[in-house]
């Protein structure tokens, strides 16, 4: 097939959205497949860092086989840009021009977009993600036929931005993550005669000896609990440590959980950000930060089982990554993807409100053969559909038939 080309906002080693994670990952497999791959995007580090800051110097380099072009992001009006933002979190109304400086004000590069124009020809298709910034606004129009939209939609209030569906209803080909962002995303726009698929996110596949298939690197038991002083079984929540994740209600909820049963488990916090830990909480919540791939691993395999809090998600590595560790998941109600996985896997369990959360809570902790049957349940389930082998090619067949 021809050359593909990704385009995204923020690509790396320090851009660990599930976004770029997901696209990281799907870039290095076709590479590896050998399949002639590019990614498109601007010298800013990652999500964090102010978005007209050149991190990286623009150019060509080489990330683990894939071509990566860096262009420099354009200047632009951040006061403007967080006003608006502003308003859309509080659900306030805005106008069209609002709506149009919100995406003309956010992450743009001219030089990329001069760039799709300049090389059209050269590659079969031109792969964008996510949907919210002005880099894919612009993008999927300078792309046109060849575009592909991996939105990774949320139920949110940027998704009913009038430009979007302007602009994404005339992009003919999507790839999803989740059938609840599927069904999401036809309920938004009018995609009828649109061509998708429903692919997910390749998870790492690891055999019974420990080591990964992908990459050889250990899956180990043991040394997480010594290494960060946890004494005791505990819980485990993995991901960024911000408001949007959920994790401040997590706390919430768990501090009232610690009240009602003194002996419960603790809970350890992996990944990065900073959040604002009770001191009632002191010795019971560990907050280990970032850590290592392979710290991260035994975190997941030493744990009772796992909690996603976020209320919104277009798919959920984490939760994958925990079914590979054979250990359950318990996901908030609120969040279609998250439950839809706890339900289709039976490897997890899911909670609206306090008193649903203390009786998930219980029962996982209480009940260890539960705990292994879901467990292994949700490994079954990611090596059924989610292993990055079966993904590639759901994603390969499908590029390979729309782009001939």
């Amino acid at each position: 097939m021809k050359p593909v080309c990704f385009v995204i906002p923020w690509y790396g080693e320090y851009a660990t959205g599930g976004a770029e994670s997901a696209v990281r990952g799907l870039c290095e497999d076709m590479a590896r497949k050998g399949v002639k791959v590019t990614v498109l995007t601007t010298c800013v580090k990652n999500f964090k860092s102010p978005w007209d800051e050149q991190f990286y110097p623009e150019g060509q380099s080489f990330l683990n086989g894939v071509c990566v072009e860096r262009f420099k992001s354009d200047n632009r009006n951040g006061v403007l840009f967080d006003g608006i933002n502003l308003k859309l979190l509080n659900g306030l109304r805005t106008s069209l021009k609002e709506e149009n400086d919100f995406l003309r004000e956010s992450i743009n590069s001219t030089g990329l977009l001069d760039y799709v124009g300049k090389h059209f020809e050269d590659y079969g298709a031109f792969v964008f993600a996510p949907y919210l910034f002005g880099l894919t606004f612009y993008g999927v129009q300078k792309a046109g036929k060849k575009a592909v939209l991996m939105p990774c939609f949320h139920d949110e209030p940027y998704i009913y931005l009038r430009p979007f569906k302007e602009v994404f209803e005339k992009v003919k080909h999507y790839i999803f993550l989740s059938e609840p962002e599927k069904e999401l995303a036809f309920k938004t726009f009018d995609l009828k005669d649109r061509s998708f698929i429903v692919s997910g996110c390749g998870i790492d596949k690891y055999e019974d000896n420990g080591e990964s298939e992908a990459y050889g690197a250990a899956w180990e038991t043991g040394g997480f609990k010594e290494k960060y002083g946890v004494d005791g079984d505990y819980i485990l929540y993995a991901g960024r440590k911000e408001e949007g994740k959920g994790i401040e209600k997590l706390l919430s909820y768990y501090e009232r959980f610690c009240d009602d049963y003194p002996k419960a488990p603790k809970l350890v916090l992996i990944g990065g950000g900073k959040v604002n830990i009770s001191p009632k909480l002191k010795g019971k919540v560990i907050d280990a930060g970032y850590v290592s791939i392979e710290d991260k691993r035994r975190a997941f395999k030493e744990a009772l089982f796992l909690v996603n809090p976020s209320p919104n998600e277009s798919f959920s590595i984490v939760i994958m990554e925990s079914f590979m560790a054979k250990r359950p998941v318990v996901v908030n109600s609120v969040c279609e993807v998250t439950k839809d996985f706890a339900i289709k896997s039976k490897g997890g369990l899911f909670y609206k409100d306090y008193p649903e959360f203390e009786a998930v809570l219980n029962k996982l902790t209480e009940d260890r053969a539960l705990r292994e049957s879901m467990g292994e349940s949700g490994y079954k389930f990611v090596l059924d559909n989610f292993t990055r082998e079966k993904v590639l090619d759901k994603i390969l067949t499908y590029l390979e038939a729309e782009f001939k």
